[in-house]
C-alpha cells in the first residue's frame, strides 16, 4: 500500500531535503488528504477491516478498485495519464471560471435554464456591475499566483540541473528514486490505545520506519495513492475511508437520543444470597446478552458478560460507538420500592462507558452516559406497553401506556409497543373495547426511523375482522370476526416466522375460544420462508410474508425487530393491552445447542450400545433433572400461543399466585372450580376448571367443561392460561372441589397490592361509583357519587380488564322508601379516554403484605414430608456404573405406566412409591387413582432386578435427561427411509438422503439415524410421539375458511357413499369418489364450527340414512372401510378384501385367534381392473392418523406391524420368521419345529409384495421415514389408540351435563362399564360416540365424553 503524507507534512519526516522536487496536486491534496473521514464508504473509502485484510509485513501494495469514486480531476487524469500537472490546474481554472458563471445566470434569470450566459452581460442593474467587477479581480489574483508557482518550479529544476543531483546524489541515482514522497505500508498497529488505528511507514527515500495516525479522533495522517511506474505522478488518490468517530457520528452515537426497549430476566444464583443471573434483551440490536447481578440493599450492580444471541461483529455503532459488541459493561440500578422478591419495583440506572475504539482530534478519551429505567414485572403484569413516542398524532396513550384510543379520524392512525422481538415466541392479548368491524388492525410491524408521518397509516402485518392484511396492500380472508368486548390473542414466533392468532369472545351470548391459525408465515429473518408450511393451525391457511415484504438479512447486518402494534380508525376506538402476555428466549438465545444436542444424544446412544462409561457431564445433568422433578414438582403444559411453560406446583409458588390475584381462599393444583367471569364478562353458561400450579406468579388453569355448542372446549379452551384479578372478585368462581381439605380453614389476607387505604377524590366533579368492578357491563349500576376534596377509605383496589385503576368504597344510597342504605362499590382512578384526568388519588401508605411473604408464611403450614426425603442423593450417585443394562426394562416400564395413566407426566412421589412396591421394600399406599395400576406395572418389571429404590429413580433420571437431549436434536437427524419411492419430504431416501440401487439391496453409509434407530429401545413412547406429531402438524395442507364459518370451505369435497346397499363395495364408492385427488387433500385437517373439534379431509353424505356428518358419520365409515377390508360384507373374490383370516383365527387355536393378516396376489388370476387399490387404502389409514380417528384394525404385531417398521436392507432373522408363523399358523409352527418343514416355505404368506404398495400410500400422507424408530406395538398404537378400553381414562376425559360426577346414576355407569368384556366396551363406544377405540394419552383426546342428561 503506497502512501504520502497529508497536507500538514514536514519535510524531515519525509527524508526530503532543499531542492527535491515534489510534484503532486495540491488541488486534490486539499481535497482528499487529511479528510475529516465523514464520507461514506462507498465514495470511495476502504474500511480498517478491508486494510487488515490485504495489507501485511511484506507490504504488498493495494491495487485500484474500479468501483470507487473519484474525483473529476482524478477521472481526467485517468482518462489522460500523461496530462501535466499544470495542465490539470488549467482545468481548475476553466471548472471555476463556468461555475462561477452559471451561478451569475442563475441568479439573474431566476433559474431560466434558457437564458443564456452572454444575454446576462448586456443590460446589467449597478449591483451586477460591482459583482463582475469582483470576479474580474479574483481571477487576476489566480492568474499572479500560478504565474508565480510555475516559476518557482522552473527555478528549482534549474538548480537540480545545474547542481547534477541533490544533497550529493548522483544524476543517476536520481532516476533510482521516486519523484514523490511515497511510503509503504508495512504492519497495522495500534496507536493511542486505540487497535488498529495505526500504520507503521518505511519512507522510500531513507528507509526511515515511523508510526502515523489513520482514523485516531477523525484525522488521517497519510493518503492512499496509486502512482506511475516512474513514481513521478499521483495516477490515483483514495478517499480516506470512514474512522471509528466518523461512523460513530454519522450513527448519532454520543449526539442523537435512542430511546429502545429493554427486558431483563433475573433469576436467583443462591438462596437469599443476593446473587443473580439472566438475560438482557434488547430487541432494536437484535440481541440477548448474559449479564450477572449483585443486590445489596436498594443497589443492583449489573454486569454485560457475553453475547448469547444476535451479531457480536456489526450492528452496535449507536450504543458502543463501534461496529463490534463490547462486553463487560456494568450497571448500577437504584431500586425504588424495593421489596425481598423485588415485585413491583423500579429500576433506574445511569451508566458511563468509555468507547475505547474512539478518541478525540488530540487523542483523549470519549465519555457518554446512558440510562435506563425498568419496572418489575411479575404476577398479572405485561412487559408490553404502548410507546407514546411512536404513535400517529390522532391517536392517544393512557398514562399507564396500558390504553390506547382515538381523538379524530384524519387518518388510519398506528401506535407501536414498548418492545419488539426478534427471537423466541411471545404471545399478548388486546381487548377491544370500542370499535366498528373493519376500524381495528391488530399485529406486527417493524419500527420506522425518525419518520412520524410513516404512523399515519397502517404498516406490517396484521389482522383486521375476518381478514388478514399486509402493507402491501394483499388481503384475505382469515379467522373470524371480533367485537367490542372480544379479546384478540397475538402469536408472534420469530423462530418459525409465524404469526397467528387467538380469539376469546362471545359468539351469539356463548362464550367461543378459537385458535385462529397462522396469519402470515416467513416473516422472521431467522425463519423458514416456506409458502404455506407450518402448523396450519386449525385448518388454516397462511400466505408466505416475505414475499415482497419482508425477506432474509445479510451476514453482516443485524435483525429487523417486529414491534407489537395497534390500528385505530375512527373517533372513538379504544383498546387495551390486557395484562397477561408470555415471552421466551427461543432457538436463537444459544445457535449450537441443538447441534450439540444431537452429538451429545449419539455419543450417549453410542457409549451404551458398546457398554462405554458415560461421560461426566451426563451425571451432572441427570442430577440437576432429578432434584427438579423430585423437589419442585413442575409439569410441562401447552399455553395459548403454542407455548409450552413449565408451572411449579409447589405451595409457595401456588400461594403466591393467588396472593397475586388478591384471593383469600388457597387454590392447590388440582382444585376443580366453577368459572363464572372471564376477561371482566359475566359468563351465561358455567364452566369448570382445574387449577395447574404457578408460573411467572401467576396461577393457571385449563377448562375441563364447558356447555354450549359443540367444538369451543376442543378449539382452544383445554389450553392452559392465567386468572386475572378482575375475574377473581365476588361471586367470580365458585370451589367445586378441593385436592387438600386443610386450605378450608385458611383465610390469606390482602398483599399490598390489593389493601385498602384513604383516598382523596381530586376531580372537580367527584368520582361516580359503581356496583362492578367492570364500567361497561349492563349490570354495572351507578349507585352513587363521593365528594370532590373529601378523604374516604376504601377496602380494596384492583386493575379491572380495561386498565383502569378501581377502588372498592362505601356509600349511602336512598332506597324508594327513602330508606338510606350503605353499599360498596367501585370507583376509578382515572377517567377512562378523553383527557386521562385524574379522579381520585391515594393518601398515605397502603396496609398489607407483600404476596411473597404470605405465601412463605402459610406455606409452612400446608408443607407435607416428602416420602424420598429420607434417601438423600448426591450427584456422585449418578456417576456410578451398573444399571444401565437395565434401561431397557426401566423404558418398558415407563411407556406402559404412561400409557395406563393416560399421561406423560408422571408424579415423583407416586412413582418412587410404585417402584418400591415393584420391588417389593413398599406398600404403594400412594394415595391415587392409577396408584393400584401403576402397582402392578412395577411388579411385572422389576420382580428380578436387584436394585434399591434410590437407584432404580437414578436410573430412571437419566433415562429422561437422554430423552430430553434426543428430542432436542431429533429434527436435525435424517432417519434412514425403509422403502424405495415413499419417502414423503424429498428424494428416494428421506431428507437430505442420498442412495444407489444395486440389485435389490440400498447402499448407504451409517448415520447418526441409524445409531437412533438401534438404540431407539431407549426412547420412550412420548418422545417418538412428539416427533412424529411434530413432522404430522408441519405439513398440514392449509386450508382457507369460508365467509361464513359455519359453512364448509370448497377445498372440503362432500363424497356420498351408501351404506345400505350390500351391492356395492363402501371403499369402492370412496376410491370412485377419491381416485383423482391429490395426496395433499388427505393431509387437510380443516375443523368446522359446529363439529366438536373433529378434524376432516371430506365430508359425507350417507344417501338413504338421515345423518348429517358432523363428525360421526365420518367416524362410523372409517369403522366400516376396516371390516369391510377385513373380509366383512364383501366377497372374498372382491378387490376390497385385502386381509383374511389368520390359520390360529381360522382354527381357533395358538395366539391371536381373532387377528388377520395381508391377502397374497394369486398369479393365476386376471389382475384387478382397478390400478393403485392398496394405495388408496394406505391414503385412508395415513388420513386417520391425521384426523385422529383410531381404527380397529385386528392385524398381527410380527406379521403386519413389525414389517413397516422393519427398513428395506434388513433381512429377517430365522427368530423372527418364527415368531411370524406363531401368530398366524401356531401347527405350521409346530410342523417347523419338528422338521416336517422350513420356516421360509411356511411365510411366504406375509404379503410383502401387497405391504409394500400399501405402504407407498401410506408414505404420501404421513412421515412412513419415521416408522422405524418405533417398535411395532407402539406403530399399532399410533394407528389404533389403545388396545383395550381404558375406563379410568375415560372418566377423566368425560364431561357431565345436567348431572354430576358423584351422582349414583352417574356412580353406576362406571361400575357397569368396569365389568365389561372389552369387546362390549367396543359396542358400546360405537353406540353412544361411534368410535370403537380411545387415544392411549389424555392429550391426544381432542374432545371429551359426554354424559348428557335427558330433559324431560
Amino acid at each position: 500500500m503506497k502512501v504520502m503524507r497529508g497536507p500538514d507534512w514536514k519535510d524531515d519526516e519525509y527524508g526530503v531535503e532543499d531542492g527535491w522536487d515534489v510534484s503532486f496536486d495540491q488541488g486534490n491534496d486539499r481535497e482528499t488528504a487529511g479528510g475529516s473521514g465523514g464520507r461514506d464508504r462507498k465514495e470511495g473509502g476502504t474500511s480498517e477491516h478491508d486494510y487488515a485484510e490485504e495489507c501485511d509485513d511484506d507490504a504488498s501494495a493495494l491495487s485500484a478498485n474500479s468501483s470507487q469514486a473519484t474525483s473529476p480531476q482524478q477521472q481526467q487524469q485517468q482518462q489522460n495519464p500523461n496530462m501535466s500537472d499544470d495542465e490539470n490546474d488549467n482545468d481548475n481554472e476553466n471548472e471555476d471560471a463556468v461555475s462561477l458563471a452559471t451561478d451569475a445566470a442563475t441568479v439573474e434569470t431566476g433559474g431560466n435554464d434558457d437564458a443564456t450566459i452572454a444575454s446576462i452581460n448586456t443590460d446589467q442593474s449597478e449591483e451586477d456591475a460591482r459583482a463582475a467587477e469582483a470576479a474580474a479581480a479574483a481571477e487576476d489574483r489566480e492568474r499572479e499566483r500560478k504565474e508565480r508557482k510555475k516559476k518557482k518550479k522552473k527555478k528549482a529544476k534549474d538548480k537540480r540541473r545545474r547542481s547534477g543531483g541533490a544533497g550529493g546524489l548522483t544524476a543517476k541515482s536520481v532516476t533510482d528514486l521516486p519523484n514523490l514522497p511515497l511510503g509503504t505500508v508495512v504492519k497495522i498497529v495500534e496507536y493511542g490505545g486505540v487497535k488498529g488505528a495505526g500504520r507503521l511507514v518505511r519512507w522510500e527515500k531513507t528507509g526511515v520506519e515511523k508510526v502515523y495516525r489513520w482514523g485516531v479522533g477523525g484525522s488521517f495522517d497519510l493518503t492512499h495513492v496509486e502512482v506511475n511506474e516512474e513514481k513521478n505522478k499521483v495516477q490515483l488518490r483514495y478517499a480516506t475511508p470512514d474512522s471509528n468517530e466518523a461512523a460513530a457520528a454519522r450513527s448519532g452515537f454520543g449526539r442523537k437520543e435512542l430511546k429502545v426497549g429493554v427486558v431483563m430476566k433475573l433469576k436467583s444464583a443462591d438462596e437469599g444470597g443476593g446473587e443473580y443471573f439472566g438475560m438482557l434483551e434488547i430487541a432494536h440490536f437484535g440481541a440477548g446478552i448474559y449479564i450477572t447481578g449483585k443486590r445489596e440493599g436498594d443497589r443492583l450492580m449489573i454486569k454485560e458478560k457475553k453475547l448469547l444471541y444476535g451479531s457480536g461483529a456489526s450492528g452496535w455503532t449507536q450504543r458502543f460507538g463501534s461496529a463490534s459488541f463490547i462486553p463487560g459493561l456494568e450497571h448500577d440500578f437504584k431500586i425504588l420500592n424495593a421489596t425481598p422478591d423485588l415485585k413491583n419495583a423500579v429500576f433506574t440506572a445511569s451508566t458511563t462507558f468509555r468507547p475505547p475504539s474512539l478518541r478525540t482530534s488530540v487523542g483523549g478519551e470519549i465519555c457518554v452516559e446512558s440510562s435506563f429505567r425498568m419496572e418489575a414485572v411479575r404476577g398479572n403484569k405485561s412487559i408490553l406497553k404502548f410507546d407514546p413516542n411512536a404513535s400517529a398524532d390522532n391517536i392517544r396513550v393512557s398514562s399507564d401506556s396500558n390504553a390506547c384510543w382515538t381523538t379524530s379520524s384524519e387518518c388510519r392512525g398506528l401506535v407501536f409497543g414498548n418492545v419488539g422481538f426478534t427471537s423466541g415466541q411471545h404471545y399478548w392479548e388486546v381487548k377491544v373495547e370500542a370499535g366498528e368491524p373493519g376500524n381495528v388492525y391488530i399485529g406486527v410491524s417493524e419500527k420506522p426511523a425518525d419518520d412520524k408521518n410513516k404512523y399515519q397509516r397502517w404498516t406490517g402485518m396484521g389482522f383486521v375482522n375476518f381478514r388478514a392484511t399486509s402493507q402491501g396492500g394483499a388481503e384475505r380472508v382469515y379467522g373470524a370476526h371480533f367485537h367490542p368486548g372480544d379479546i384478540v390473542g397475538v402469536e408472534l414466533d420469530c423462530d418459525a416466522g409465524r404469526l397467528s392468532y387467538f380469539l376469546d369472545g362471545l359468539k351469539y351470548g356463548e362464550h367461543s375460544l378459537q385458535d385462529l391459525g397462522p396469519a402470515f408465515e416467513g416473516i422472521s429473518p431467522y425463519g423458514y420462508a416456506g409458502d404455506g408450511l407450518g402448523s396450519g393451525g386449525l385448518g388454516m391457511g397462511a400466505p408466505n410474508g416475505g414475499e415482497g415484504r419482508r425477506g432474509m438479512i445479510g451476514p453482516k447486518e443485524k435483525p429487523k425487530p417486529l414491534y407489537p402494534v395497534i390500528g385505530l380508525r375512527q373517533v372513538g376506538d379504544r383498546v387495551t393491552l390486557y395484562n397477561k402476555s408470555i415471552s421466551t428466549m427461543g432457538t436463537q438465545m444459544h445457535p449450537l445447542d441443538t447441534i450439540e444436542d444431537v452429538i451429545r444424544g449419539c455419543d450417549l446412544l453410542h457409549r451404551w450400545s458398546t457398554m462405554c462409561a458415560l461421560p461426566a457431564w451426563f451425571a451432572k445433568l441427570s442430577f440437576e433433572q432429578f432434584e427438579t422433578w423430585k423437589n419442585e414438582r413442575t409439569c410441562d403444559h401447552h399455553s395459548r400461543g403454542n407455548i409450552t411453560l413449565r408451572i411449579s406446583k409447589e405451595p409457595v409458588d401456588v400461594i403466591e399466585a393467588c396472593c397475586n390475584l388478591g384471593l383469600q381462599i388457597i387454590l392447590l393444583p388440582g382444585d376443580v372450580i366453577r368459572v363464572r367471569r372471564s376477561g371482566g364478562r359475566v359468563l351465561e353458561l358455567r364452566e369448570e376448571a382445574e387449577i395447574l400450579g404457578a408460573h411467572g406468579g401467576n396461577l393457571y388453569y385449563k377448562l375441563i367443561s364447558q356447555k354450549g355448542e359443540g367444538g369451543s372446549l376442543v378449539e382452544g379452551g383445554w389450553r392452559a392460561w392465567m386468572l386475572s384479578p378482575c375475574d377473581c372478585i365476588d361471586e367470580g368462581f365458585e370451589v367445586l372441589k378441593r385436592v387438600d381439605d386443610r386450605t378450608l380453614d385458611i383465610v390469606l389476607p390482602l398483599s399490598s397490592e390489593f389493601a385498602g387505604g384513604t383516598l382523596k377524590v381530586v376531580y372537580e366533579g367527584g368520582a361516580v361509583v359503581r356496583s362492578d368492578v367492570e364500567i361497561d357491563l349492563d349490570s354495572s349500576k351507578n349507585i352513587g357519587t363521593l365528594e370532590a376534596g373529601k378523604e374516604y377509605e376504601f377496602s380494596e383496589c384492583r386493575v379491572n380488564s380495561c386498565s383502569i385503576l378501581r377502588y372498592k368504597v362505601k356509600v349511602t344510597e336512598k332506597t324508594d322508601m327513602g330508606i338510606e342504605v350503605e353499599r360498596e362499590g367501585w370507583c376509578s382512578g382515572r377517567i377512562r379516554g378523553g383527557g386521562d384526568d385524574l379522579i381520585v388519588q391515594q393518601v398515605g401508605n397502603k396496609l398489607g403484605e407483600e404476596a411473597v411473604d404470605i405465601a412463605m408464611r402459610v406455606a409452612l403450614q400446608l408443607q407435607g414430608i416428602m416420602r424420598f426425603e429420607s434417601q438423600m442423593t448426591r450427584e456422585g450417585d449418578f456417576a456410578r456404573e451398573g444399571g444401565e443394562e437395565k434401561w431397557e426394562i426401566f423404558v418398558q416400564m415407563l411407556n406402559e405406566i404412561m400409557r395406563e395413566c393416560g399421561s406423560d407426566d408422571l408424579a415423583f412421589d407416586a412413582l418412587s412409591s410404585s417402584v418400591a412396591y415393584g420391588l417389593g421394600v413398599g406398600d404403594g399406599d400412594w394415595e391415587g387413582s392409577d396408584s393400584a395400576v401403576m402397582n402392578q406395572i412395577a411388579r411385572k418389571h422389576l420382580e428380578d432386578v436387584k436394585l434399591g429404590v434410590r437407584d432404580v429413580m437414578i436410573e430412571i433420571a437419566k433415562i429422561r435427561t437422554l430423552n430430553k437431549i434426543v428430542a432436542r436434536g431429533l429434527p436435525l437427524i435424517t432417519l434412514p427411509c425403509n422403502q424405495e419411492n415413499t419417502a414423503l419430504f424429498g428424494g428416494l431416501n428421506g431428507s437430505g438422503g442420498a442412495s444407489v440401487r444395486v440389485a435389490d439391496d440400498w447402499v448407504r453409509g451409517k448415520c447418526a439415524g441409524d445409531l437412533i434407530i438401534t438404540a431407539k429401545n431407549l426412547l420412550t413412547t412420548s418422545t417418538k410421539a412428539g416427533h412424529f406429531n411434530a413432522i404430522l402438524q408441519s405439513t398440514v395442507t392449509p386450508t382457507a375458511p369460508s365467509h361464513d364459518e359455519y359453512e364448509i370451505p370448497r377445498e372440503i369435497k362432500t363424497i356420498k357413499v351408501n351404506r345400505i346397499s350390500k351391492k356395492k363395495s363402501i371403499v369402492g364408492q370412496m376410491y370412485g369418489e377419491m381416485k383423482g385427488w391429490s395426496s395433499a387433500a388427505f393431509r387437510r385437517c380443516y375443523i368446522a364450527r359446529g363439529s366438536g373439534g373433529q378434524a376432516r379431509f371430506f365430508k359425507i353424505k350417507l344417501i338413504g340414512e338421515g345423518a348429517d356428518d358432523h363428525g360421526g358419520p365420518m367416524r362410523a365409515l372409517y369403522d366400516d372401510v376396516v371390516e369391510e377390508l377385513l373380509g366383512g360384507g364383501v366377497d372374498e373374490e372382491s378387490e376390497w378384501s385385502m386381509f383374511v383370516p389368520t390359520e390360529n383365527n381360522v382354527h381357533k387355536i395358538g395366539e391371536g385367534q381373532n387377528m388377520y393378516m395381508l391377502k397374497r396376489k394369486d398369479k393365476d388370476k386376471k389382475k384387478s381392473e382397478k390400478a393403485g387399490g392398496k394405495a388408496f387404502v394406505g391414503k385412508l389409514f395415513g388420513s386417520a392418523v391425521r384426523l385422529k380417528i383410531p381404527l380397529n384394525l385386528r392385524l398381527g404385531n410380527q406379521s403386519f406391524w413389525s414389517l413397516l417398521v422393519k427398513r428395506g436392507s434388513e433381512m429377517m432373522t430365522e427368530e423372527e420368521l418364527e415368531g411370524i408363523l406363531g401368530e398366524v399358523d401356531y401347527l405350521g409352527l409346530k410342523q417347523v419345529k419338528e422338521g416336517v418343514r422350513k420356516v421360509d416355505e411356511v411365510v411366504k404368506g406375509v404379503g410383502e409384495a401387497e405391504l409394500k404398495e400399501l405402504k407407498a400410500g401410506m408414505g404420501s400422507v404421513v412421515p412412513v421415514e419415521l416408522f422405524p424408530l418405533f417398535s411395532a406395538g407402539e406403530l399399532k398404537e399410533v394407528f389404533c389408540g389403545s388396545g383395550d378400553i381404558n375406563v379410568g381414562l375415560l372418566r377423566e376425559c368425560t364431561e357431565y351435563e345436567g348431572w354430576s360426577e358423584k351422582d349414583s346414576v352417574v356412580g353406576w355407569l362406571w361400575e357397569i362399564l368396569a365389568e365389561m368384556t372389552n369387546e362390549e366396551r367396543r359396542m358400546f363406544l360405537k353406540f353412544v360416540w361411534a368410535r370403537t377405540s380411545l387415544p392411549a394419552r389424555r392429550e391426544d383426546f381432542d374432545q371429551p365424553f359426554k354424559v348428557q342428561k335427558k330433559e324431560g
